[in-house]
């Protein structure tokens, strides 16, 4: 082998610099999936956004610009959903200087009770309490839910958590069990 070909010069600089293009190119096709942590949503990713429409109790000043964890709050609030609410407060004190972007928003869509209702203003009166204006949450839930959760037929609410952007919309959906830490590095790239 000649290195003072010509032909065999000229091929080793399109390979130099070729090389690394197709390579990019193939990775980056849908055809091979590869996707850097970096680019990748722990939510499942809601296509076309769902618009929600929520009351919030007491009534607050305009809400809008800022981002929402909605929290669907069961008809009785047993030791799953005590502990979902406390991994939610650590989550919203976990953003630090972002919590004043960020609500958290507990829907009471099976309506609780009073008792329930002053233990969770104890415990956790930074959270905001809220229903739907439309009333129509169980179509919404059925449209947002992650594939592959079942969800029983009358079930008032379908645990997990979703993140709501400033315009009202439902733009990401974590299954029942969700991890606190997925939302919050969702809410950190969203913030930025």
């Amino acid at each position: 082998m000649n290195l003072q070909d010509p032909r065999l010069v000229l091929a080793a600089i399109v390979l130099l610099f070729a090389g690394p293009l197709v390579v990019a190119v193939t990775l980056h096709s849908e055809r091979w999936g590869f996707r850097p942590d970096q680019l990748r949503n722990e939510g499942h990713l809601v296509q076309p956004p769902v618009p929600i429409d929520l009351v919030r109790q007491p009534p607050q000043p305009d809400p809008s610009g800022r981002w929402a964890v909605l929290y669907p709050l069961p008809s009785e609030c047993a030791t799953a959903c005590w502990q979902d609410l406390a991994a939610l407060g650590r989550l919203h004190r976990a953003l630090g200087r972002r919590q004043q972007e960020v609500e958290i928003v507990l829907l009471d869509a099976a309506g609780l009770a009073a008792g329930e209702r002053t233990e969770l203003a104890r415990g956790f009166g930074r959270f905001t309490l809220a229903t739907t204006a439309s009333g129509d949450m169980a179509t919404a839930l059925d449209r947002v839910t992650p594939p592959g959760v079942a969800i029983a037929a009358g079930t008032p609410t379908r645990g997990g958590a979703f993140i709501i952007d400033p315009g009202g919309n439902i733009i990401l959906s974590y299954a029942p069990g969700f991890d606190p830490g997925h939302i919050k590095k969702d809410l950190q790239r969203l913030l930025h």
